[in-house]
């Protein structure tokens, strides 16, 4: 893709939007970048991109500024339907996010994993496996590093391995992973997308480049699998946690996970004739949801054609990320989680499962359209109670109320203060919010963070 003389304005002016100015620049196109956000609030990351000169527009967007565009590039999470894009659109330019940017600046193959929940987990594991395999690995996408950071160079690695946002896979067009996993569709982001289907599309696009000789690892669990597998091209290589066995995937029996035999390529001297195992013992990892993130990771690794002696030696030496079920202290019989992550339903009723009963639950932010009734069925017999904060607090408490008791608080400091009173002991406190961070916090993990320094402050 020639840049050179190109008018391109990015959209954002965070991480991922000055990663793709800067790969722009390196690429000799003109650079004007635009953010809703005042100067005021932009300093620093205006001044950076002001240095490399490209021009700066905060407080909004300027269709003129946008009509003049050769390309628009938008950062994660911005849609494709703001007025701005759409003008520049109607005058001939091509919008497209940062992720694609960056796919049509490298050559190195790329593994990608998307889903609800278990995306980061799933995608830091497949990054060590085959950072165990041998390989030179960079790991980044939706999770850390944006992918134009390795774009502009020096690209030494010889695998990708990428995290990949619904959002992200709106705005691609030429995205072509190696391997793409799908985890999972649950309900998530439907302040956004016009309902589970439209959803369920958005994630089914990390396939929709692929070809015979790829391969697309999928979760023969889900419900969506079947009304998305017709339009996959790739091999299809399956994982489950509750049938067995798979004649091509991944799988649980008795106390291991089983790669099926003879199914997978003969690459890099690897040809799997008999059947892998790996003790869940081995796992560090809580929940049988991580026992699927596991299984995809270790299935897109043999498809990668990783050793599997290499992969036993690996999995071993995980260790579960921060705001994921993390334990942060047990004080007096009770121990506390943060899931900070678990910012939808799904990943509630998930983390739910993983630890141990009796528990209170913290939960609350801001709302993202999916409703809290499906977690009806998660809270008998394992919670006593729900501590609900934030902007979704009146919604959760409505839809949950005569389940279990509800209590309300105002800040993080007071809803561990009730949920620590209100656990048995033993018990479990899990921060798991159901919600987004955006109403109180930066982020969930600025959230995660304020969680556990109130945690450890506990007399």
């Amino acid at each position: 893709m020639d840049l050179r003389g190109a008018r391109v304005v990015v959209v954002g002016l965070g991480s991922s939007g000055r990663a793709a100015a800067r790969l722009l620049v390196a690429r000799g196109a003109s650079v004007s970048a635009s953010d809703m956000r005042p100067l005021e609030a932009l300093r620093e990351q205006a001044a950076e991109l002001a240095a490399l000169g490209v021009a700066i527009e905060t407080g909004g967007h300027t269709e003129a500024t946008f009509k003049s565009a050769d390309l628009v590039v938008l950062s994660p999470g911005v849609p494709e339907t703001i007025p701005a894009a759409q003008a520049a659109a109607a005058s001939g330019a091509e919008i497209i996010g940062e992720f694609e940017l960056a796919c049509r600046h490298t050559n190195t193959p790329i593994a990608a994993v998307t889903g609800t929940n278990g995306k980061t987990t799933t995608t830091k594991l497949l990054a060590h496996l085959m950072a165990g395999a041998g390989r030179q690995v960079f790991c980044g996408g939706n999770v850390g590093t944006p992918l134009s950071v390795y774009a502009a160079g020096p690209q030494e690695a010889d695998l990708i391995v990428a995290e990949v946002s619904s959002f992200q896979l709106d705005t691609c067009t030429t995205f072509h992973p190696r391997v793409a996993v799908l985890l999972n569709v649950t309900p998530d982001h439907l302040d956004r997308y016009a309902g589970m289907e439209a959803y369920a599309r958005s994630k089914s696009r990390i396939f929709m480049n692929q070809g015979e000789a790829d391969y697309a690892v999928v979760n023969e669990d889900d419900p969506w699998t079947p009304t998305l597998r017709p339009q996959i091209k790739a091999t299809v290589c399956g994982f489950s946690s509750s049938r067995a066995p798979l004649p091509r995937g991944a799988y649980m029996e008795g106390s291991h996970i089983h790669l099926s035999p003879g199914v997978l390529p003969q690459c890099a001297g690897h040809l799997y004739l008999l059947p892998l195992t790996f003790p869940i013992s081995s796992l560090k990892l809580k929940g049988r949801h991580n026992l699927e993130n596991a299984m995809a990771a270790l299935l897109a690794a043999a498809c990668l054609g990783a050793d599997p002696e290499a992969l036993k030696a690996s999995l071993a030496t995980f260790a579960p990320l921060a705001h994921r079920c993390e334990p942060v202290r047990t004080l007096r019989g009770v121990t506390f989680y943060n899931d900070s992550k678990g910012t939808n339903v799904d990943a509630v009723v998930r983390a739910l499962q993983a630890v141990e009963p009796p528990v209170v639950l913290i939960a609350g932010g801001r709302d993202k359209g999916g409703g809290y009734r499906e977690l009806a069925c998660a809270l008998p017999g394992r919670v006593v109670a729900v501590v609900v904060m934030g902007e979704a607090a009146p919604m959760i408490a409505q839809e949950l109320g005569g389940l279990t008791r509800i209590v309300r608080a105002h800040s993080m400091e007071e809803a561990v203060a009730e949920a620590a009173a209100l656990s048995p002991h033993p018990g479990s406190v899990l921060l798991s919010p159901a919600c987004s961070s955006f109403d109180m916090y930066e982020n969930y993990a600025a959230r995660g963070a304020h969680f556990r320094r109130v945690v450890e402050a506990l007399a």
